[in-house]
């Protein structure tokens, strides 16, 4: 009940934010925007059992790290701070998938995930300028993040594994839709497209610890 009740909490300060940001009123979007990361935190905390303690400890640091990242964010004078964030962020998620199964060395995704990547960054190399070794970096990162969540679903066809795989995916079409909006054109609609795929991520990775086990560290 309270898992549930947190959700529609997520979807009303999710949506409270995006309206926000949409309507120009930033004095709202600055609290509603880090408040929906918070209530996702609080899902995370609520889902603490025996089998998934350590998966969930470092999920829950990980949702800190986006929470900061969430922050920085709303400056754009900040927006190093942010991807360094969120760069933490997709390590802490990558090792918290590592302790389900341990790591995976399947490379076929990751071959796949670093060709759609790699031609991604070149086409959005032009425009990064300072940003380029930064960028090229966070890409990495969340290319192994992504990996690993994929590569639990393939180990293991568990509905639990297909969300995770879902989410990951999701925060790299999130970051793939801002670094479009920021690096190469303004993108239409673009706070509710990269909002909505973000927030569904890490909603995911937090919602779906309850039924996580760990079985390796």
């Amino acid at each position: 009940m309270k898992r549930s009740m947190l959700s529609f909490a997520v979807l009303i300060a999710g949506i409270g934010a995006i309206v926000a940001s949409q309507q120009g009123n930033f004095s709202a979007y600055k609290i509603l925007k880090p408040l929906t990361t918070v209530l996702i935190i609080i899902i995370a905390l609520f889902s603490f059992n025996r089998e998934n303690k350590i998966y969930n400890k470092y999920t829950i640091i990980a949702l800190i790290f986006c929470l900061i990242g969430d922050i920085f964010l709303l400056k754009s004078a900040y927006f190093l701070f942010g991807l360094v964030a969120f760069l933490m962020a997709h390590l802490f998620f990558t090792y918290a998938f590592s302790t389900i199964n341990g790591f995976s060395r399947n490379f076929k995704p990751l071959i796949v995930l670093s060709a759609i990547c790699g031609a991604y960054f070149f086409y959005l190399k032009p425009g990064l300028g300072d940003l380029t070794i930064p960028v090229a970096v966070y890409m990495a990162v969340i290319i192994i993040m992504t990996w690993q969540a994929i590569s639990l679903y393939f180990q293991d066809q568990q509905k639990t594994y297909l969300l995770i795989a879902c989410g990951a995916i999701c925060f790299m079409l999130s970051d793939s839709l801002l670094a479009y909006h920021k690096f190469k054109a303004p993108l239409a609609w673009a706070d509710v497209l990269i909002l909505a795929t973000y927030w569904l991520a890490v909603y995911t990775f937090a919602f779906t610890s309850y039924s996580v086990k760990n079985r390796a560290v």
